[in-house]
């Protein structure tokens, strides 16, 4: 069996006492938090951080 990690993160902030969060919307449709595979040479937070700025 294959195996694969994936990293992403939950990125939000709080203005005015509300909260906003930042969710991406796939090419299917489907919406949800940044997160995607890690490269070869990476860090779970470098993965986490390059699929933010995606």
């Amino acid at each position: 069996m294959k195996y694969e990690k994936s990293c992403g993160a939950v990125v939000f902030t709080k203005e005015n006492n509300e909260y906003k969060f930042l969710i991406v919307q796939q090419l299917q449709g489907f919406h949800g938090f940044p997160k995607g595979h890690m490269e070869a040479d990476e860090t779970e937070e470098q993965t986490a951080l390059r699929e933010i700025f995606e």
